[in-house]
């Protein structure tokens, strides 16, 4: 099981990111430039790959930060 840094690492390194971004656990990923359907995919890939849960896109828009989304990874694959 990886860790909040790790996932973190891992999930900006889905983005395109402008220099002036950055991800960080607290950031709101919904309001990133590059956020969109196909992150949104690419997120469900990789919460799949690494906790082994299958979220919707309504389980990953319904969180609010990176830190929401690795809270809510970790409670639906059971390893709290």
């Amino acid at each position: 099981m990886i860790n909040l840094d790790t996932f973190t690492e891992k999930f900006s390194a889905l983005f395109d990111l402008s220099p002036s971004e950055s991800v960080e656990p607290n950031t709101k990923f919904t309001t990133l430039s590059d956020w969109g359907s196909l992150t949104l995919i690419m997120t469900i890939a990789l919460l799949q790959t690494e906790f082994e849960v299958n979220f919707t896109n309504e389980d990953i828009t319904g969180c609010e930060s990176v830190q929401d989304l690795f809270k809510k990874a970790i409670a639906s694959s059971g390893a709290e």
